[in-house]
């Protein structure tokens, strides 16, 4: 490689670490914000709305935790097909028929334009007789205080509520670096709700107004993105208008999410999620330039010591960038757990940040490629 392309390179590499450091110390910022959780005291009708497609492994669990909800609003729960091959739908409809508040519905009723698991959520969102809206997934375990937590949270003024989801422990080594990996994003989404900017959120735990779904034309503008029910939907919702988002703090909201026990499995999930980053230009410049700065600082970290050897080791430059990365890093899951009341330890932390270049490097690339584009092995 000729000397000024390894300058540029080097370059570029410098001032994306600036970008990504700084952004850490925002996320920082706003988890050291003292923060004013609303409390909702009343209790309006809310629609929980769960998509699913050949779910009979995980069903029973999420809907008799529905059915156990200790919520006193009026409730119903729509839970809505998408064409599965297996028993979900004799399961659904064995609940319908127990329990009125459970709804059945194909996502052969939501909009044709849409695919994969927006399709599904689109149908259920349309049927919906309430305008507070409630999502998780088929996979997830709630509590049975979930949906009276979160609605505490969900006040007159909310338009888009974030919830707090966590991977279980598992022993293996990918499902202990999906916990840690997620921890670090769900701290950094909730010091930008505290700093007024949303950038992210979860499809696992979240909630919004069926008024808002309506307001910015659905997944409209979003219809070719594998996912987008999440993050790029709420990016799209605060582009569109002037919205206030909150993050559910009580731990009576938090959702458990289930574990990739394999890197396989891990990796395949994070992809198809890397894939929305793409389109993030469209609608948050600031969150783009962050996605590109960590993409290009994390392959740096790796390409540099194949061009350099080991020697690298020795050059303060790259071990300063190393160190800053390691402090800023460190500090955002500290304060995370603090907000969440969660605790990681020394060792987790250096097992996350140790692979942590290559697996940014194996999903940016993979989503680039398109790789997995697919929802519960459904193309569209």
């Amino acid at each position: 490689m000729p000397f000024d392309l390894l300058k540029l390179f080097e370059s570029i590499l410098f001032f994306s670490a600036l970008y990504y450091a700084g952004s850490l110390v925002y996320f920082i910022i706003g988890l050291s914000k003292e923060e004013n959780s609303p409390n909702n005291i009343d209790t309006p009708p809310v629609s929980v709305i769960i998509a699913v497609r050949n779910g009979e492994k995980n069903i029973n669990r999420l809907l008799n935790s529905l059915k156990n909800q200790t919520y006193n609003g009026e409730m119903e729960f729509i839970i809505v097909d998408d064409q599965s091959t297996d028993k979900t739908v004799n399961i659904i409809q064995k609940f319908t028929q127990m329990d009125p508040r459970f709804k059945y519905l194909s996502s052969k009723g939501g909009d044709q334009k849409l695919t994969y698991k927006k399709r599904a959520l689109d149908s259920g969102i349309k049927n919906a007789q309430f305008e507070h809206l409630l999502f998780t997934d088929i996979d997830c375990i709630i509590q049975y205080l979930w949906v009276e937590n979160m609605m505490l949270s969900f006040t007159d003024e909310t338009d888009y509520l974030i919830g707090y989801s966590e991977a279980v422990d598992a022993t293996t080594s990918a499902s202990k670096f999906q916990k840690a990996d997620f921890f670090m994003l769900l701290s950094a989404a909730r010091g930008m709700v505290n700093n007024k900017s949303a950038w992210a959120c979860t499809g696992q735990n979240q909630g919004y107004r069926k008024s808002l779904y309506s307001a910015v034309g659905g997944f409209s503008q979003i219809t070719e993105q594998l996912q987008g029910d999440d993050s790029l939907f709420l990016l799209l919702c605060r582009k569109a208008k002037n919205i206030n988002v909150n993050f559910a703090n009580s731990p009576g909201s938090f959702v458990i999410s289930r574990p990739e026990l394999t890197w396989i499995a891990f990796l395949k999930q994070r992809i198809r999620w890397a894939g929305d980053s793409k389109v993030f230009w469209k609608f948050n410049l600031p969150f783009y330039f962050t996605s590109i700065a960590t993409f290009i600082l994390n392959m740096g970290i790796i390409v540099m010591p194949l061009i350099y050897g080991f020697t690298i080791f020795l050059d303060s430059w790259y071990m300063n960038i190393l160190l800053i990365k390691f402090i800023a890093e460190y500090i955002l899951i500290i304060m995370g757990g603090k907000a969440f009341h969660r605790q990681f330890s020394l060792i987790n932390f250096l097992q996350w940040y140790i692979i942590q270049p290559l697996y940014v490097a194996v999903v940016s690339v993979g989503s680039i490629l398109n790789v997995n584009r697919s929802w519960q092995g459904r193309q569209s």
